[in-house]
């Protein structure tokens, strides 16, 4: 018991040690929250969940040491970082026609869904924290059973979708007291960091 316990907070500190950094899922979850409430900026929680399920799968099977290949760690800031700079461009762009939305809508949360596996997938920081911290940990408390890893995973999962539903909630409620040009600054601003990020991870 004492040892399940351990596998949870250790997911769990892990999990909230990289919530807690900002990165290109918050910044969409952000724009989301703003646009649609706090339901649709945890969304993209789920569509990251998907993305990480799909990795621990390749770490057990084997497929872990493709991620510490020198090709991988050569191109993947490329590729990430590239995709990160148009995203971040095309928001910047759509910016100046944005007005506060009026009410919450639920529609289209299943993109959002979707935009948390892209927003996953083309961050560059996600593979390598992977090869570098995620995989040998997943390996390690795997030698102890499937169980062990599985309530990693929930800790490491508990720890994200608390931090976005806070983030998306306080952003939300802070919505009404925007105005229009307040607004238009403030996804200038997101789309602008989405362009650091990608430029930081070429560069870096």
């Amino acid at each position: 018991m004492t040892g399940d316990l351990m596998f949870l907070a250790l997911g769990f500190a892990i999990g909230l040690s990289g919530a807690l950094i900002p990165g290109p899922l918050l910044v969409y979850s952000i724009s989301l929250a703003l646009k649609r409430g706090t339901a649709a900026g945890v969304m993209p929680v789920w569509g990251h969940f998907f993305v990480e399920i799909l990795v621990i799968v390749l770490i057990l099977s084997g497929g872990g040491v493709l991620l510490q290949t020198p090709v991988a760690a050569k191109y993947i800031p490329w590729i990430g970082g590239g995709a990160l700079i148009i995203m971040g461009l095309l928001v910047f762009r759509k910016s100046f026609s944005l007005t506060v939305p009026t009410q919450q809508r639920s529609s289209g949360h299943r993109y959002a869904m979707v935009g948390g596996v892209v927003f996953t997938a083309f961050n560059p920081s996600f593979p390598v924290w992977w090869a570098s911290v995620g995989t040998p940990v997943v390996l390690k408390i795997y030698l102890g059973g499937l169980l062990g890893v599985a309530l990693f995973m929930v800790g490491h999962w508990a720890a994200d979708f608390g931090w976005y539903a806070l983030v998306s909630y306080g952003v939300s409620r802070g919505k009404s007291v925007l105005t229009d040009r307040a607004y238009r600054l403030l996804i200038r601003v997101l789309g602008l960091i989405l362009v650091g990020f990608g430029v930081f991870f070429i560069v870096g």
